[in-house]
């Protein structure tokens, strides 16, 4: 427990160090892969709820051991929570990330405060779109510090590899940036719809595909054999939300095609530069230190495009009459957009059958 003596209305340097102390004494990384390690083994493993944690949470409820469970489920509610959970834990680290290099490279104590990480970590701009501009901004400019200085541990010697890690994660930073500030598939309002009263819709039981040839279904049916050319557009869980793209604009929906463990991956090499620059400064603000985090090994891959080349994100469409130009209806791809013009006349239903 953290106890500091008030001396006044300002941060003395005494004050300020106590609390870097106490913040540097935990890792961003130390929350992340356990949360990590979780999703990825819950889709492996049948759930178990004879355990001993299980028990008593159902003790603590009063519910007798013959009783049903009260926590029974399915197999598609446990994977569409996954799916959730996945972009969750992804977009939490870009958060940590850009909030910690806000507070390293972009925010100034108040006056007559003394400097404090922690402090400016929690001082920084409510807005994540705010703080990824200003980081992308500051990175960018020709002035100290530079993200080498607040990613590479002090001293030492820059090998090949070393170059190729930093590298690596000089492009995880600016996918970090992008998920919070790109508005042409608001990833981040979706994030932001989960956080704030889950008011998203998630399914695993859609599948879109982009037929190479027409198709007739003039008697209610379409053979299976159809879509042996077909592309598959959606083919994971889709994480659907309702939103505005700017206050007074149209209504728009937007669906994020979520692979579960491609976006854990995401999530993990996110959260290694972190864990990285976390690990950098808590050695710069307490070079003697002894309960400081551990610099990680560092990746010299994949990069955000080798991961993702290729891969559907999601899909926009309006719900009301655009009122902003250029929010066509569209499927995007890792690096590009592709405008789809929807004939809802023409709009039928068919089942699929063998043939």
């Amino acid at each position: 427990m953290l106890t500091i003596n008030p001396q006044g209305l300002s941060l003395t340097e005494d004050q300020a160090s106590r609390l870097d102390a106490e913040f540097f004494r935990s890792s961003p990384l130390e929350y992340f892969v356990p949360r990590i390690e979780q999703l990825l083994l819950a889709g492996d493993q049948e759930p178990d709820h004879g355990g001993e944690a299980v028990q008593s949470f159902r003790r603590r409820l009063g519910i007798p051991p013959d009783d049903p469970d009260p926590l029974e489920t399915s197999d598609s509610a446990r994977g569409r929570q996954r799916a959730v959970d996945a972009v969750s834990v992804r977009h939490h680290a870009a958060e940590t990330l850009l909030r910690l290099l806000y507070a390293l490279a972009v925010a100034a104590p108040r006056e007559r405060d003394a400097t404090s990480v922690w402090v400016a970590i929690a001082d920084s701009p409510m807005s994540m779109k705010e703080v990824a501009e200003a980081v992308a901004e500051r990175l960018n400019a020709d002035e100290p510090p530079s993200f080498p200085e607040l990613f590479l541990p002090i001293g030492v010697e820059l090998t090949d590899n070393l170059q190729g890690a930093l590298d690596v994660a000089v492009a995880w930073t600016n996918h970090a940036i992008g998920l919070l500030t790109r508005d042409e598939l608001a990833v981040n309002t979706g994030f932001n719809k989960v956080k704030h009263g889950l008011s998203v819709s998630t399914r695993d039981d859609v599948r879109v595909e982009f037929m190479t040839a027409p198709v007739s279904a003039g008697d209610g049916t379409i053979p299976l054999s159809a879509f042996e050319s077909s592309v598959p557009v959606f083919d994971r869980p889709l994480l659907t939300f309702v939103y505005r793209p700017t206050r007074r604009a149209h209504l728009e929906t937007a669906s994020l095609r979520v692979d579960i463990e491609t976006t854990l991956v995401e999530a993990w090499m996110i959260s290694v530069v972190a864990g990285a620059v976390f690990a950098v400064a808590g050695r710069r603000r307490f070079p003697e230190g002894d309960d400081l985090a551990s610099f990680p090994l560092l990746p010299i891959g994949p990069t955000p495009d080798q991961l993702l080349r290729g891969s559907v994100l999601g899909m926009r469409a309006p719900i009301t009459e655009p009122t902003i130009s250029g929010r066509e209806s569209g499927v995007f791809f890792h690096g590009s957009f592709q405008p789809i013009q929807f004939y809802f006349e023409n709009v039928m239903s068919a089942v699929i059958t063998e043939g």
